[in-house]
């Protein structure tokens, strides 16, 4: 039930981002926002391509794709909703999502320690140390909105 609860979310992340990347490039596809863009890119796009017109639309659009952008990497709530169940080791989180690979695995981590939604503890008194990630009240925070947008989505977008 869980597992289909963060699937959902995910599901749910991405089809909104994408309603809201339609809706932005139908209102904007200026050539002077693609060259803004590109500035902020650490590598050029090519102009006129669908995804510098995606990523102009998107960073024109309003802050909320920021968050959207932060949140919504593959992987990432699910790991946060795992974490949430109880202080997790990284071979436990590898044994719930089987398909994850580590790096993924400890890249998603670690943006979720330095977004400060989940703690790194260090458990120096077994041998050897013993890494284990616990949510933070932000963490909890989020995946309240989460669950409140999922909710929102059951009811407006469910067949």
């Amino acid at each position: 039930m869980k597992n289909d609860f963060v699937l959902l979310i995910n599901d749910f992340i991405i089809f909104f981002y994408a309603k809201v990347v339609n809706v932005f490039l139908q209102f904007n596809n200026s050539p002077e926002s693609e060259q803004t863009s590109n500035q902020n890119m650490s590598s050029q796009l090519k102009p006129g391509t669908s995804n510098a017109c995606n990523i102009t639309a998107l960073s024109l659009a309003c802050e909320v794709n920021d968050v959207l952008r932060d949140i919504s990497p593959r992987w990432k709530m699910q790991i946060l909703h795992k974490v949430a169940s109880g202080t997790k080791q990284f071979s436990t989180l590898k044994h719930a999502f089987p398909s994850l690979s580590d790096q993924i695995l400890g890249k998603r981590l670690s943006e979720l320690v330095n977004d400060k939604l989940v703690d790194k503890i260090i458990l120096k008194e077994k041998a050897p140390k013993s890494i284990h990630y616990m949510i933070t009240d932000k963490g909890l925070e989020l995946l309240k909105i989460i669950d409140d947008l999922h909710k929102w989505g059951l009811k407006y977008f469910s067949a």
